[in-house]
């Protein structure tokens, strides 16, 4: 279960299930009447919705799969959702140790909503960037937890990116899909600028994402 680290505004429940399991989703409050429709300008629209963007901040290994000596972990992320079928993965967090943190630098890995991905001069992975608008609620996200055994890492773990022939060889460490509604969002970030930090066990580890609003209009953070 996760834990709301904003403790101003009260706790914002996240139920999450096992992987494979159905899709979580959080509660906040009760619903209340809808207000007398009103005709608004699309564009008016878009800038009275509140808009956030959801990105990574740390892995911490309670448990390393298997014996904790001799070896170490290699593990990454598969992030995405899956109703509008948009994956990544992070790179691999290599050499990783029971009680041991990876803390993430801030923005470099989006989970939600994804852009496209940011890579080095030399082509190599560095991160996945949001899209500039954001995204209002309600939304969901999937994170998932691989432990790398395979030549074809991480790609063939995507589940919209198979190469021809190829499955997933790596071992599932733990997965969950993370749902929040308007109503939890905005009563637990009012403003622009507020973010909240949440955690969520996935097998040995524990990770920790960031949602934050953003301008109503849109534009988060460059990461690069």
């Amino acid at each position: 279960m996760t834990k709301l680290k904003y403790a101003a505004l009260g706790i914002l429940s996240v139920v999450a299930f096992a992987a494979g399991a159905a899709q979580a989703q959080t509660t906040f409050g009760q619903w209340q009447a809808a207000p007398r429709a009103q005709v608004i300008a699309p564009e008016a629209q878009l800038e009275s919705t509140p808009r956030y963007i959801v990105t990574a901040e740390r892995l911490y290994a309670n448990d390393e799969t298997g014996r904790d000596w001799p070896g170490s972990d290699e593990v990454y992320m598969v992030f995405g959702n899956r109703a509008l079928n948009k994956f990544g993965h992070s790179t691999i967090f290599g050499d990783f140790d029971t009680g041991e943190t990876r803390n993430i630098p801030e923005g470099r890995w989006c989970l939600a909503p994804l852009f496209e991905p940011v890579h080095h001069r030399n082509g190599s992975l560095y991160g996945w960037q949001c899209e500039t608008q954001g995204i209002g609620g309600p939304f969901n996200f999937d994170v998932q937890l691989y432990e790398s055994d395979s030549a074809w890492t991480p790609s063939a773990c995507l589940p919209d990116d198979l190469p021809s022939g190829v499955e997933c060889q790596d071992d599932l460490i733990g997965g969950r899909t993370i749902s929040y509604s308007s109503e939890e969002l905005l009563a637990a970030m009012p403003n622009v600028g507020d973010h909240v930090s949440e955690s969520v066990r996935l097998g040995g580890y524990t990770f920790t994402w960031r949602v934050q609003r953003i301008a109503d209009a849109g534009t988060p953070p460059v990461i690069y």
